[in-house]
């Protein structure tokens, strides 16, 4: 009774964190449009969205040390800490010089928005390793509410800038954005630290002796994977900017940002049932392995027929945004998004199973895959006239594979271990 109840308190206080985060989050969108209008929202998600790249620049680590916090005994756990933090701190140096050497080839009035922006989150990028910490030891829950926490931080004073102001300077938004970032790392650490049961002070390991440790390799395993959806979901401001304009890219941000949004509470399940389906299979269980594999494909099934009524009434979530004037009505592209959108949510019910258990190989030919084609598909598509709904057919035609194959292993995997 007591796991069940932790697992239950966990998905409501996570979908209540995300709902509430999405609200204030769309918020936001009408007041920047009308703030800094459509061509410099446009350059602002193109940035804030590479800024995103910086963050999944851990190698699969952190990944790999949610797993371990949630099976382990706490000695391997510290020596799996020293490790993933050893090489958070390493990827923190990389990221700086790299950022700065970007920073200098760049045009000069984007230099202070991106050093403002991208510096900060670079130096403090040890950090994030705490939200793997927490989703370890079961505090999916707490976790989310951090994670919440940065959406209305940002909400909070970026209507104090833009209202009390009458500010549209999109450094001052860099500022906020890090501040709203930086706050929740920090709670993050203060509660890993008391819950982990052991020190925080790292011993800062050599490259050549993490490059050794076979969680490393896994961890470039869960690197290669996290590369594949960052380019799923992150890529497309990037090629549409490219090939369309920013007030394209404005369109296309706010249409995926909707379904994007609506999938990341389904995500919530997921954080929830990952460090579970690692504990059950640990132990053997794949009975109980296979009930939280179902519980979660039924969470995706009633999440894609949320989906398609969201998509059918999409007209009436622009007129409450009161951006209906300002954006027109792309249902090519709203339908692209929503194909991609539903095959996504299916495709984690199965890659949450193998990613739990370290099952990666199938998933790492995948990723390579998408991350070759995902380009070439695209230009393919605007070629044969599809427009900005190129990127999410091209992505939705990779997806779909993986959504068979990831559920079909995932299946096989409880069958074998249950003779």
């Amino acid at each position: 009774m007591g796991k069940s109840s932790s697992i239950s308190s966990n998905l409501i206080i996570s979908f209540l964190s995300k709902i509430s985060g999405l609200i204030a989050s769309f918020l936001m969108i009408p007041i920047l449009l009308k703030s800094i209008g459509v061509e410099q929202y446009g350059l602002w998600v193109t940035i804030s969205s590479v800024a995103a790249w910086l963050m999944f620049f851990d190698f699969g680590l952190g990944n790999s040390f949610k797993n371990i916090v949630s099976t382990a005994t706490k000695e391997k756990t510290l020596k799996e800490y020293n490790l993933a933090f050893s090489l958070y701190v390493y990827v923190a140096i990389v990221l700086v010089l790299s950022s700065t050497l970007f920073i200098l080839t760049i045009d000069e009035e984007k230099v202070k928005i991106i050093a403002l922006l991208y510096l900060p989150l670079s130096v403090l990028f040890p950090l994030r390793l705490f939200s793997f910490g927490l989703q370890g030891l079961r505090l999916v829950g707490l976790n989310s509410f951090f994670e919440t926490l940065r959406i209305f931080i940002w909400l909070f004073f970026a209507l104090y800038y833009v209202y009390f102001h009458n500010g549209d300077e999109l450094y001052v938004l860099s500022l906020i954005f890090v501040l709203a970032n930086i706050i929740p790392h920090f709670l993050q650490f203060i509660a890993f630290k008391a819950k982990c049961g052991f020190s925080l002070k790292p011993n800062i390991i050599s490259p050549k002796a993490i490059f050794k440790e076979d969680s490393f390799r896994t961890g470039i395993r869960f690197f290669i994977i996290q590369l594949s959806s960052l380019v799923s979901f992150n890529l497309g401001n990037v090629l549409i900017y490219n090939n369309f304009g920013s007030s394209q890219v404005a369109q296309y941000d706010i249409f995926n940002k909707v379904f994007v949004a609506a999938l990341s509470v389904f995500n919530m399940s997921i954080a929830v049932m990952w460090p579970e389906i690692s504990k059950a299979y640990a132990n053997k269980d794949f009975l109980k392995c296979k009930k939280y594999y179902n519980t979660l494909l039924f969470i995706a099934i009633v999440f894609c027929f949320c989906f398609i009524i969201l998509a059918f009434n999409f007209d009436i979530l622009l007129m409450l945004l009161k951006i209906d004037g300002v954006l027109a009505l792309n249902f090519d592209l709203l339908v692209g998004i929503l194909i991609l959108t539903c095959l996504q949510a299916l495709a984690y019910c199965g890659a949450v199973v193998l990613n739990a258990t370290n099952k990666l190989k199938m998933q790492i030919w995948l990723a390579i895959a998408s991350i070759l084609l995902i380009y070439p598909l695209f230009q393919v598509l605007v070629y044969l006239g599809f427009g900005v709904s190129s990127y999410p057919y091209a992505t939705g035609v990779m997806v779909f594979a993986a959504a068979i194959i990831y559920n079909y292993l995932a299946n096989q995997m409880f069958k074998v271990g249950s003779q």
